[in-house]
């Protein structure tokens, strides 16, 4: 009868812990995606800045792209036609710079901040986005879903 119990327990105790993993790979594949975002919008905020202030044309994309791909072979993504929809998505979401960065943890390696919409979206978009909890709720369901299936 021991053996059962301690079975059980390992059991819930294996979940828990494949839980814990699933969700903070989807934490940090959001983390990635967030900062890729960030990366494309402020890339298209310096070249139109650039462009309105410096005058420079179109051809600083078809350079900057050259450049890219020299100096960081590895790096993919920023094609001419990527840094033109970077500068595109800029242009179509101005509005986002109203976007404050805030100081969330520091230590000597890392940085990291977190993003918060200020008074841009109205009340009624607000009110319709789930909340942190209600999204984390929803993933450890699905988990959970998955879990007993098996």
């Amino acid at each position: 009868m021991s053996e059962i119990m301690n079975l059980e327990d390992y059991n819930i105790f294996s979940i828990e812990i494949k839980k814990d993993i699933q969700s903070y790979q989807q934490r940090a594949v959001n983390i990635v995606n967030t900062q890729m975002t960030i990366l494309y919008y402020k890339i298209g905020q310096m070249i139109d800045t650039k462009q309105l202030k410096q005058g420079w044309g179109t051809k600083v994309i078809k350079r900057l792209s050259i450049d890219i791909k020299n100096e960081l072979p590895q790096i993919k993504g920023f094609s001419e036609r990527n840094i033109t929809r970077m500068l595109k998505f800029y242009k179509e979401y101005k509005i986002l710079s109203t976007i404050v960065p805030q100081h969330v943890a520091q230590n000597s390696n890392l940085i990291i901040e977190s993003y918060e919409l200020t008074e841009v979206l109205p009340s009624e978009f607000k009110s319709a986005l789930p909340t942190i909890d209600m999204i984390e709720e929803e993933m450890e369901n699905i988990i959970l879903k998955k879990d007993t299936k098996k």
